[in-house]
C-alpha cells in the first residue's frame, strides 16, 4: 500500500474517532473525563481538581465524545469556563465528524473572567439541530495564547432554566424585586409590587408543551401567574395561568396547565413569571421548565 494512502485512511480513522469515543454522553466534567476526550490546537494542559486549564492555539478545539443524542431531547448546551481574554466561543455539530459546518454551528460571546461563567447556548434555534447528533465540537474561543479553564459542558432540555450562582437569570430579566442573592441551587429575592420574571425570546411549538414546572419557595401564601404571548407585548390576563402558592421553607414544584388556556397555541415568543403578587414576600426559585403532561 502506497505511503500517502496509508497515511490518508489513518488520517480518516483518527478523525472518525474524535466523536464515537466513550458512551452515550450527556455531561462531560472536565475534572474527570478530560483523559478521554479529543483536543487540537491547545497546550500546557494542567488538570486541576474540579477543572482543566490550557492555553489556545490557533483554532482550539475540544471534541465531546459519544455524544449520540437525539436533538429534539435537547434544546441547549451549557458550558462553564474561564478565560482570561474577551473573545467568542463557537460549538459545532452533526450526524459525522465529516459533516460539521459553520452552518451547523452557534457562536457566543466569551467574558474575560476571574471566576467561572455559565455560558447557556441556543442549539434549537439553528434548523440543522435535528435527527441524530453524534459529533459535537467545543471551540472555546477563537484567539491563540488565551488561557482557558473548562469545568463542565452540558445538553439541557429544550425551555429548561436553572437559576443558581452559576447560571444567574440564564437569559431571563427580572423587574420588582431587590436583595437579588444567588446561591449554589437557586435565586433569592424580595418582592416589590408586581414582582416579574420574564424569559427571552423563545419560539415555542405550544402543540409539544402542555404545561409549566415552577421550583420554588415562599415565605407567604399567595398566587403564582403564568402569562404567555407571541411576544411580550402580548401578556395579558386572558394569556395567562394561575396556581395557588403555600408558604414553605422547603422548595415546592408548582405545575400549572398551560393547554387549559385555548390561547396556548402555535407559536410562543415569551413567558412571564409572576412568582408572587403581595410585596415584601421572599422568594426562592430553583428552576422553570416547559414540559408535556401525559
Amino acid at each position: 500500500m502506497k505511503g500517502k494512502t496509508l497515511a490518508a485512511m489513518t488520517a480518516a480513522i483518527l478523525l472518525a474517532a474524535l466523536c464515537v469515543n466513550g458512551g452515550e454522553n450527556r455531561n462531560w466534567d472536565f475534572s474527570k473525563d478530560s483523559q478521554t476526550l479529543r483536543f487540537v490546537g491547545i497546550k500546557d494542559k494542567v488538570q486541576e481538581a474540579s477543572s482543566l486549564k490550557f492555553l489556545t492555539e490557533k483554532d482550539s478545539q475540544v471534541y465531546l465524545g459519544g455524544a449520540a443524542v437525539n436533538a429534539a431531547d435537547f434544546g441547549s448546551i451549557e458550558v462553564v469556563m474561564k478565560s482570561d481574554k474577551d473573545a467568542t466561543g463557537q460549538l459545532f455539530f452533526a450526524p459525522t465528524v465529516k459533516e460539521l459546518s459553520e452552518k451547523a454551528s452557534v457562536r457566543f460571546p466569551v467574558k474575560a473572567s476571574d471566576s467561572f461563567v455559565t455560558y447557556r447556548i441556543d442549539l434549537s434555534g439553528n434548523e440543522l439541530w435535528t435527527g441524530s447528533i453524534s459529533c459535537l465540537r467545543l471551540d472555546p474561543v477563537e484567539k491563540a495564547d488565551v488561557n482557558v479553564e473548562l469545568k463542565t459542558v452540558s445538553l439541557k432540555a429544550p425551555f429548561s432554566w436553572d437559576f443558581n450562582a452559576g447560571t444567574l437569570l440564564g437569559g431571563w430579566t427580572s423587574t420588582g424585586a431587590s436583595e437579588l442573592t444567588y446561591t449554589a441551587d437557586s435565586l433569592s429575592f424580595v418582592c416589590g409590587k408586581d414582582p416579574i420574571l420574564q424569559s427571552p425570546a423563545l419560539k415555542v411549538d405550544a402543540s409539544k408543551y402542555n404545561a409549566i414546572e415552577v421550583v420554588m419557595a415562599s415565605d407567604k401564601d399567595d398566587a403564582l401567574q403564568v402569562f404567555f404571548g407571541a411576544t411580550s407585548k402580548d401578556f395579558s390576563e386572558k394569556g395567562s395561568v394561575r396556581a395557588p402558592v403555600k408558604a414553605s421553607a422547603d422548595f415546592q414544584t408548582y405545575t400549572l396547565k398551560l393547554s387549559s388556556n385555548a390561547l396556548w397555541t402555535g407559536t410562543i415568543g415569551a413567558l412571564r413569571v409572576d412568582p408572587v403578587n403581595k410585596a415584601d414576600t421572599k422568594i426562592q426559585i430553583k428552576s422553570i421548565k416547559l414540559v408535556n403532561l401525559k
